[in-house]
């Protein structure tokens, strides 16, 4: 009997609130508990099965994590409060009208990103909701075309999901995987630095996801903390492959210009051909941001930054450990060719002695225990986008102005329904390759890309024609993939 206390201590037994109906009902639970059985506990003493799932109204990642059924409920406190979400009939599974938004959490560019609710199931997902008229004036429609594809065929573990791709009359939609624990940026906006066991982590994270891409002849070309997730459980995610290049293998270059400056790598800025290693240098410039809590060469006039990163000597904090110092050496190393890398690829550096701690296998599996569990009870995302106002039905606001004109891109629309036993391979006919980011010129005469894919289950190809001139934007056909399994 002396052994209660510390008994019921252990398994954190709590008593909280479930409102509904004006009526508020006092449950017993504890850390033993899961958000199924929370679920199943109070569609039972309610009699409503229509409750789908429950919020806290408290935080993202506390309602987020309410709709993973084996989700212990460690993240509640005694007396917190939650309330039923119920669920609402839409009729209309690959429609935006399936989902209820629930607020903004991001801005791009050319996006704005919406956490929004699915209607029967009580799910939540992150929605990357583009303009297409804006796309096409600025020569964005090729990025978005190719992030949706390399998405919809990524299996990777630290890889963001994509559920699914739609889009109404003006606008373009990308259903992706929510992560709660929002960006990279943001916790180090916090932290500042690192430790070097912390930033260990999350460098070889960072590190099998591009291994991944690397062996699908995929180089990546904007790795910055921005486009870094952390899932529910502190896991990295990577996101936003617009700027990404297909068809790359060891040896493909490419000459295109872009990326961000603080991570861009000598080569890239001074508009020579690159590869792969353009990768192993956002990695080094990363890891040394991590553990420095700047990026190299940093300055706040681009000018002098892009100086900087061409023409002046790396300078590392002697307080990093000697092997820590010496692979961001290697990696930042002006010369593409002599980048630790180059050689041998993403093996190269996980050999290297800063990595040699390090579990591969129980990494990979997630078997490893994140050195951060994002904050349950506040949000991790800016207020500046979460506070802001919105009218609930801005997702789905259309132009009014019927005389829009802008591209019409063929084959965009992709429905795959069995994404475990489907691969979808693109590819780009080489001497078109380049010319898909040229959808819209200055002068009306229209352009055709042709771009050839293969469907394993079907054995077959399709042609498809991506034309450019005066036509209504009404829809992308072809882009819409699949969202549940």
């Amino acid at each position: 009997m002396g052994n209660s206390p510390r008994g019921c201590k252990d398994i954190g037994l709590k008593t909280i609130y479930f409102c509904f109906q004006d009526q508020t009902i006092s449950i017993s639970c504890s850390s033993l508990n899961t958000s199924e059985w929370l679920l199943n506990h109070v569609r039972s003493i309610t009699r409503l099965p229509n409750i789908i799932s429950l919020e806290t109204k408290f935080s993202e990642m506390s309602d987020y994590s309410l709709t993973i059924p084996e989700k212990s409920l460690s993240f509640l406190d005694n007396k917190d409060t939650i309330y039923p979400v119920y669920s609402k009939i839409s009729g209309l599974e690959k429609s935006l009208h399936s989902f209820t938004p629930l607020k903004i959490i991001g801005k791009g560019g050319f996006s704005t990103v919406y956490l929004v609710r699915h209607k029967e199931t009580g799910k939540m997902f992150a929605v990357k909701t583009m303009q297409k008229l804006q796309l096409a004036k600025e020569n964005k429609i090729s990025q978005i075309i190719l992030e949706k594809d390399i998405l919809q065929n990524s299996n990777h573990p630290f890889i963001v999901k994509l559920f699914m791709a739609l889009q109404s009359r003006t606008k373009a939609h990308l259903i992706m995987e929510f992560c709660p624990g929002g960006e990279l940026f943001f916790h180090l906006q916090k932290l500042k630095k690192l430790d070097e066991d912390d930033a260990l982590f999350y460098f070889t994270e960072i590190l099998l996801a591009l291994e991944y891409i690397h062996k699908n002849d995929i180089i990546y070309r904007d790795l910055k903390p921005e486009n870094i997730l952390l899932d529910v459980d502190g896991h990295i995610k990577l996101i936003d492959f617009g700027l990404a290049k297909q068809g790359l293998g060891k040896e493909g270059v490419t000459f295109s210009f872009c990326g961000s400056p603080e991570y861009m790598s000598p080569e890239v800025l001074s508009g020579i051909s690159h590869g792969r290693a353009v990768d192993y240098y956002g990695l080094g410039a990363l890891l040394f941001e991590m553990l420095t809590g700047m990026p190299p060469f940093y300055d706040r006039d681009p000018s002098q930054m892009e100086w900087n990163i061409k023409n002046l000597a790396l300078e590392i904090p002697k307080e990093l450990s000697k092997s820590s110092r010496d692979i961001i050496k290697k990696l930042l190393n002006k010369d593409p060719e002599k980048r630790l890398g180059f050689n041998k690829g993403i093996e190269e550096i996980k050999s290297h002695s800063w990595c040699r701690s390090v579990n591969w296998k129980k990494l990979m599996n997630k078997d490893i225990k994140p050195p951060f569990i994002p904050h349950m009870r506040e949000s991790n995302f800016d207020q500046n986008f979460t506070r802001e106002q919105f009218n609930s039905n801005s997702l789905f606001d259309e132009d009014d102005d019927n005389n829009i004109q802008s591209v019409f891109i063929d084959n965009f629309d992709y429905v795959q329904e069995h994404r475990k036993r489907k691969k979808k391979i693109l590819s780009i006919i080489p001497e078109v390759q380049e010319s898909v980011a040229e959808l819209s010129t200055k002068n009306s005469e229209e352009k055709q890309v042709k771009v050839v894919e293969f469907t394993e289950e079907s054995c077959g190809y399709s042609n498809s024609i991506e034309s450019e001139g005066s036509i209504q934007i009404n829809e992308i056909p072809n882009f819409t993939t699949r969202f549940f399994e």
